[in-house]
Parts: C-alpha cells; sequence; structure tokens
C-alpha cells in the first residue's frame, strides 16, 4: 500500500523482432482502518478535557489498554475521536500527546512517561465529535502496550461549565489537574474513542501468470 508501481510491456512481433517498451504506473493508496472503544454508557466532564479550566494550564491523562488496542499493532494512527453531548469551540492552545506505558491505572499522580507531541491546536466539539487529526501519527508498537494520552492547554483562552462526554466506568483510568497549583484527581472514567490508522501489510504475491 502506499506504493508506485511501474508496468512495462512489449510485442513479440515474431522472428526474434519485439516492439519497443512502453510503459505506465499506478500508486496504490493507504487503507485507513478505524477502532472504536467504549460504549458511551456513562458521561463525565473531566475527560478527556476539563471544559470549565480551559483559561487555565488544565491538564489530563488517560490510559487505554494493550487488549483493547490489539487491532492496531505495528500500525500508524492518525486521528482520534471523541463524543461529547454538545457543541463547542475553545479559544486556547491545546497540545496533544501520546506515549506507551507499562502503567494500568492512576492513583493522585500523572504518569511520567515520555511524551510524543502529535497535535496542537485549538479544541472544537461540532456535530458531537472532538476529533485530533494528528499533526504527527504516532507508531503504535508492534508487540502492543498500554497507550497514554494526555491534553495539555499551553496557552489559555475560554472556558465552558459542565462539559459531558461519553465513555464508560474504568477504574483508575484516567486523571486530570485544573492548574499547576491544584491536585492530580483520579477519575474512574475511560473515554469513548474512535481511533483511525493506516499501515496494514499488503498481501504477499505468490503467483504471476503472463497473459498473451
Amino acid at each position: 500500500r502506499n506504493t508506485t508501481y511501474y508496468i512495462y510491456v512489449r510485442s513479440n512481433c515474431g522472428t526474434g523482432g519485439y516492439s519497443f517498451w512502453i510503459h505506465t504506473s499506478a500508486k496504490t493508496k493507504d487503507v485507513e482502518e478505524c477502532l472504536a472503544i467504549g460504549n458511551g454508557n456513562t458521561t463525565n466532564y473531566y475527560l478527556p478535557i476539563y471544559g470549565y479550566y480551559m483559561d487555565s494550564p488544565m491538564r489530563t491523562q488517560m490510559i487505554y489498554f494493550d487488549s483493547q488496542l490489539s487491532a492496531m499493532r505495528g500500525r500508524s494512527i492518525q486521528k482520534m475521536t471523541f463524543y461529547a453531548l454538545a457543541d463547542y469551540s475553545f479559544t486556547n492552545n491545546t497540545q496533544v500527546s501520546c506515549a506507551i506505558t507499562s502503567q494500568s491505572s492512576f492513583s493522585s499522580s500523572f504518569a511520567s512517561e515520555t511524551m510524543t507531541s502529535v497535535w496542537t491546536g485549538h479544541v472544537s466539539i461540532s456535530n458531537g465529535e472532538l476529533e485530533i487529526v494528528f499533526d504527527t501519527p504516532f507508531e503504535y508498537p508492534t508487540d502492543g502496550g498500554n497507550l497514554l494520552i494526555q491534553f495539555s492547554n499551553i496557552a489559555e483562552g475560554n472556558y465552558k461549565q459542565n462539559y459531558f462526554f461519553k465513555g464508560d466506568l474504568v477504574t483508575g483510568a484516567g486523571c486530570y489537574q485544573q492548574n499547576q497549583y491544584s491536585n492530580v484527581v483520579t477519575q474512574d472514567f475511560q473515554p469513548q474513542v474512535t481511533f483511525c490508522y493506516t499501515g496494514l501489510p499488503c498481501p504477499t504475491v505468490t503467483e504471476l501468470t503472463a497473459v498473451p
């Protein structure tokens, strides 16, 4: 996939004679697949973003487990979508980062992994969806691992009170901090999300047949 192939053809004119070669090319596309996680059976207004504190250095983290992500092993995550109950746009500058972690839950502190920035911009929810199209795709390892996602405000903006997102009750799966002076608070909540990724392997060519 995402590969250019060059095809060359010439005619056998008989008695050892051949025409000139002609050629064409074709490029295959990289197929995007998506993985949906969660049923959205409950709501929470702290994760993935805490709207009431978007006018401060708000920070959140959440974990998605290796067992939930097996379909993405060895793939390149291109975007993720969270689901909200209403639409709203924020004027702050938010950075989204990812990492692989051995941690499976939070307990009043953030994970300490080195984060890789995948997107920076203004958070906007449209038609009930918060879609983050990565500026830099994140490579999910072939051997898997728990996926750590972080939202952090790097430039302050406006705020919105009681901004609910859909998700599921998962013990210790997330945490948030209102600003740099407040405590980190653990949440038994995992936001419903859809990851879209590319990099699926092509089928192996085992036989070529010439057609006269």
